[in-house]
């Protein structure tokens, strides 16, 4: 006999019922159409073949939550406990009523969609992560047999603007680091001058150093091993004279040992300590001394965005840029700095200047030739307006120790 029959509602509307047994007793469930009848009683079937307990298919999404808080909380700290807390209620305001075996990808989905108009997008994935671990609790216990956040996407946040230092600021930053070591004034200098990341930067090797130039051979892994550099290969990292000058003022004091910028007791340098013990102090020294509050919150990785804006500023070509830096290609240098080489580029507003004004002396436009060569915003097709040693040339005459004219 099929367990789903046709009904006659007191109406006169024809309903499908769907039957089981569950608990020792007869139960059932009525459906506008038959296909989600069959597709109701297929499931229960194989909940029933894969162990779910009956009494789990009328947990509520509230309860399932409770119960997984209750259980976790002896064996984890009461911090995170009251995070748990925030980021549970956050998704149990939305959809807490609801069954847990009803939750499906759409409503998680719409759950999170929802969250994401409120807040942030680390908040809503953080919420994401936790109901993506209740669930996959769930199915370990074989509560549940299915887990909607599994199949939902992770919510991009949007990348902030590259925000760089001025030079007066990095300069005030390593001299607030260099009160206390040495080596970390050489190590802001010349990131900020080279555009190295941190990983790259703490790997340096005293024979990558040659020539005027730093070879990156090397990046810093999770576990402070060696691995190759970001991009896969090697590059040539040209310095420039500030950059070279601390660095050499630097490699005469600084103790015998293969890295550049080593730990303090010769091991590999810890970026997260560095980060906290010697960046951060330093930032809220500079901001204190040039009376900048903001800079305190700075990041060292911005350093990297710092060597990017200086050369622009001086002239650089985009292609300089990307091969300093390390991209995979000039367009990537273009999509993250292309506020920055607007700022800088004044060529066309001064072109349209010079045209506008002499629209009104005179009506006879110039000649061709004598019309100045354009800027296109399309660098890619421009790359030949210097050479690299040109740029360099151009660089290095106009950055110095003393940076008035910044």
């Amino acid at each position: 006999m099929s367990p789903v029959r046709p009904v006659t509602t007191s109406a006169g509307e024809k309903r499908w019922e769907a039957y089981w047994r569950e608990g020792g007793r007869q139960r059932s469930k009525r459906f506008d159409r038959k296909r989600d009848a069959d597709a109701h009683v297929a499931q229960r079937r194989l909940d029933r073949a894969r162990g779910v307990r009956p009494a789990d298919d009328r947990i509520t999404l509230n309860q399932l939550v409770s119960d997984y808080i209750t259980a976790a909380a002896p064996r984890i700290s009461k911090r995170y406990l009251e995070t748990l807390q925030i980021q549970t209620t956050k998704a149990t305001a939305y959809i807490g009523g609801y069954r847990a075996i009803e939750v499906d990808e759409e409503i998680a989905d719409r759950m999170l969609d929802a969250l994401a108009r409120v807040h942030g997008a680390a908040t809503v994935n953080r919420v994401r992560s936790v109901m993506h671990t209740i669930y996959a609790d769930a199915i370990r216990r074989r509560a549940l047999h299915h887990n909607p956040f599994a199949a939902t996407a992770k919510r991009a946040a949007p990348k902030p603007l590259a925000q760089p230092l001025a030079v007066d600021e990095l300069h005030a930053v390593a001299d607030a680091a260099g009160e206390r070591l040495h080596r970390d004034y050489a190590a802001i200098i010349v990131g900020g001058y080279t555009g190295l990341r941190l990983g790259e930067l703490f790997a340096l090797q005293r024979s990558d150093v040659r020539d005027g130039m730093i070879i990156v051979r090397h990046a810093l892994d999770l576990d402070r091993s060696l691995k190759a550099p970001k991009t896969g290969g090697w590059r040539e990292v040209q310095l420039l004279e500030p950059a070279a000058a601390a660095l050499e003022e630097w490699l005469a004091v600084a103790p015998e040992h293969e890295l550049v910028f080593p730990g303090m007791r010769g091991a590999v340098m810890h970026v997260g300590n560095w980060r906290r013990r010697s960046w951060a102090p330093a930032a809220a020294l500079a901001a204190e001394r040039l009376d900048r509050p903001e800079l305190a919150a700075r990041r060292p990785g911005e350093l990297r965005h710092t060597a990017a804006s200086i050369a622009f500023a001086h002239g650089a070509s985009v292609l300089w840029v990307q091969q300093q830096l390390g991209h995979a290609d000039a367009s990537m240098t273009l999509r993250v700095y292309s506020h920055l080489i607007r700022r800088y580029d004044t060529r066309e507003r001064e072109r349209l200047n010079r045209s506008l004004a002499g629209a009104h002396d005179s009506t006879t436009p110039a000649p061709a030739s004598a019309r100045p060569v354009t800027m296109r915003h399309d660098y890619l097709a421009a790359l030949t307006i210097s050479s690299e040693k040109t740029t360099r040339d151009n660089l290095q005459r106009t950055t110095g120790v003393h940076h008035a004219a910044w």
